[in-house]
């Protein structure tokens, strides 16, 4: 069994909830370092490979968001310059830029709580933007289901033993062969 066989499923559902134009928001949870970023990063790469958006944005948000410094990367990303302090005139300017995409993916990685869209600047994300979408990680179940309102979700789930042993060895390279590392590498697969 080659890693990550289990996330091909979700993998794929994640890559045809983009292409669903009625879909603009998709959730995906799972406990923290279950592999939740890996696989959005595997999902980014499929899609760009397919074309399926015109831009696309990555951000870490992480446990307790800075709304100024995650509207300034988005900025950074689309190539705009923000040369203002105001959130509210920084979010009108990110807002009147993403409305220039025709098709662009906002990915928002580790998020722990609501996040305030409309003060981002993704207000109204999707609605008057066809084409776009958010995707959004979070360690929390409500968080994405229900505090920031995805139409589709997904949970990543622990790997399979098979597969933890297999990331171990890709890992570990030779030395978690070795017979004084196999018992160890056999517990923390178990854990």
């Amino acid at each position: 069994m080659r890693p990550f066989e289990s996330r091909k499923p979700t993998i794929t559902g994640v890559l045809e909830a983009l292409k669903d134009p009625n879909i603009t928001r998709i959730g995906i949870h799972g406990m923290g370092g279950v592999g939740k970023t890996m696989l959005v990063k595997e999902v980014l790469k499929q899609a760009e490979k397919d074309k399926l958006f015109d831009e696309y944005l990555f951000l870490v948000v992480s446990n307790d968001p800075d709304l100024k410094r995650i509207q300034r990367e988005i900025a950074e990303q689309l190539d705009l310059k923000l040369e203002v302090e105001s959130e509210l005139v920084r979010r009108d300017q990110l807002r009147k830029r993403l409305k220039q995409e025709n098709r662009v993916l906002v990915i928002l990685d580790d998020i722990w709580k609501y996040l305030d869209l409309e003060a981002l600047g993704i207000f109204s994300f999707g609605d008057d933007n066809k084409g776009c979408k958010l995707l959004l990680t979070s360690r929390f179940y409500n968080v994405v289901c229900k505090d920031m309102d995805t139409q589709k979700q997904f949970e990543v789930k622990v790997f399979l033993n098979d597969e933890a042993r297999n990331l171990f060895e890709k890992i570990g390279g030779d030395l978690a062969k070795t017979s004084e590392i196999k018992p160890t590498m056999l517990q923390i697969v178990e854990e």
